[in-house]
């Protein structure tokens, strides 16, 4: 008679963070996964500071319309070859719109009106962002928000496979 081979061990966690479920799993032994998993973890966490609703990177940046991190100097860079290469489809400059949405988490979703729709076409756009020739300064238009989180999943998904990686996983 054949049998099942047993199944490696393994740990997982679920956690909401970034306006979003995520889940992590690790495959192996609970001594290598725990920390795996507590490193992997951190990294989503490290991305919410940076790109999330709440006091984070871009929300100062937003604030102040400038700001010196090289983190984030290189995701806004990614995004405006996008940008770029997209024709324009992807944009940088669509907080005010998802605010207006409810995805900002500030009041209930719902739809915009079409006031706030043409409110929102006449701000300054991707071209109102200006990278500063240190690699790491970023400086926008007063009246510009960003919204960074539609590559916020992709990376925070890159970061905590990196981290499980170097964890032996």
């Amino acid at each position: 008679a054949c049998s099942k081979p047993a199944a490696e061990p393994s740990q997982d966690i679920s956690l909401f963070i970034m306006d979003s479920f995520v889940e992590i799993k690790a495959v192996g032994e609970a001594d290598v996964t725990g920390l795996a998993l507590q490193a992997a973890v951190a990294a989503v966490k490290h991305v919410d500071r940076l790109l999330g609703y709440q006091d984070s990177a871009v929300t100062r940046l937003n604030r102040a319309h400038r700001l010196s991190d090289p983190e984030i100097y290189r995701l806004i860079a990614l995004g405006l070859d996008i940008e770029q290469a997209s024709g324009g489809a992807f944009s940088w400059s669509l907080r005010p719109i998802l605010h207006s949405y409810g995805f900002t988490g500030q009041h209930a979703y719902r739809l915009p009106t079409a006031a706030e729709f043409a409110a929102w076409r006449q701000l300054p756009d991707d071209r109102a962002i200006r990278l500063e020739s240190d690699g790491h300064s970023v400086t926008t238009a007063p009246n510009l928000r960003l919204e960074l989180a539609s590559l916020g999943d992709g990376y925070a998904a890159d970061l905590a496979a990196e981290a499980l990686k170097r964890s032996g996983i």
